[in-house]
């Protein structure tokens, strides 16, 4: 007598079929932004280089032309030089902050992407620890089923993860170091720029704690395609204003979110999500920043 097949239930279709595509943080490997990025570093600098040789050239040509064919009007070409030497210096920093940006994100993602290679040679069971050690199971990953590969297709949003956690750390050591520096300076001068330094330091480490909650929630729901910035406008002030603002009118905001109903993330929130990560790097054991992960997944 053959055994009847039970129905398959109404929750366990939903769990299987995904409700949208995956955020490209699970689709677009580190090593493909990577490839990306470096390619844009190279256009700007050649971009820089064609720009300086053609506006040289051109100087160089209009010059010798006017030398020898209107020499009358050489005083108000050199002026039209002086006035084009400013332009030009213009578009030059231009394409120097477009290459320091492309440089800065050529470091984060190499990070990125040598914590991400570790993470995919691990055997499953082995990247299954690393996952729940971030407080990451099946069962708070939404729609887990449905996901193509499993916890090794969600790697990547892990890597991320790690590498927020390790900046947060990195900040908050480097915040440290120049408050103890900062005591130790006997000319005021020298002591406030440490100071101001460290304040710097502070304000980056809690807002890298922001990134880091969103990082988990992608994790906790791989199918949100919602950015930070569509949630929400960090505010960054310069250190003496956060200071301002925080001792003396008793504002502790650091993100606005847009929805109007909900209370924007303080300090002290941040603060208790950094303390956690301090305290267990490998692994936050407090429930901090899962608390802020799930505030922006409701914005």
């Amino acid at each position: 007598m053959m055994t009847a097949i039970p129905p398959i239930s109404k929750n366990t279709l939903t769990n299987l079929v995904p409700p949208a595509p995956l955020n490209n943080r699970f689709e677009v490997l580190p090593k493909d932004i990577l490839a990306s990025t470096a390619k844009w570093e190279s256009f700007w600098k050649v971009a820089r280089v064609v720009s300086l040789v053609g506006c040289t050239a051109i100087a160089l040509t209009a010059g010798a032309f006017i030398t020898v064919w209107n020499p009358e009007i050489i005083f108000y070409f050199s002026i039209g030089c002086a006035v084009s030497v400013s332009s030009l210096y213009s578009i030059m920093s231009y394409f120097d902050e477009k290459i320091a940006s492309c440089q800065q994100d050529i470091d984060k993602y190499e990070r990125i992407k040598t914590i991400y290679d570790q993470l995919v040679k691990n055997k499953p069971k082995d990247l299954v620890k690393n996952f729940c050690r971030s407080g990451i199971t099946r069962s708070n990953v939404s729609h887990f089923s449905a996901i193509d590969g499993g916890f090794k297709k969600l790697a990547a949003g892990l890597a991320y993860l790690h590498y927020t956690n390790q900046q947060s750390i990195m900040l908050s050591e480097q915040m440290e170091k120049h408050r103890q520096i900062a005591s130790t300076q006997k000319e005021p001068s020298q002591r406030r720029a440490y100071a101001y330094r460290a304040a710097a330091l502070d304000q980056a480490s809690y807002l890298s704690r922001i990134h880091a909650a969103y990082d988990l929630a992608l994790l906790k729901n791989p199918f949100y395609q919602k950015k930070l910035e569509d949630l929400g406008s960090i505010q960054e002030r310069e250190p003496q204003n956060m200071l301002i603002d925080r001792l003396y009118a008793n504002s502790q905001d650091v993100f606005y979110f847009h929805n109007p109903k909900k209370a924007p993330l303080t300090f002290q929130e941040l603060a208790n999500s950094l303390q956690s990560i301090l305290d267990s790097p490998k692994g936050e054991k407090s429930g901090a920043i899962h608390k802020i992960s799930r505030q922006l997944l409701t914005a």
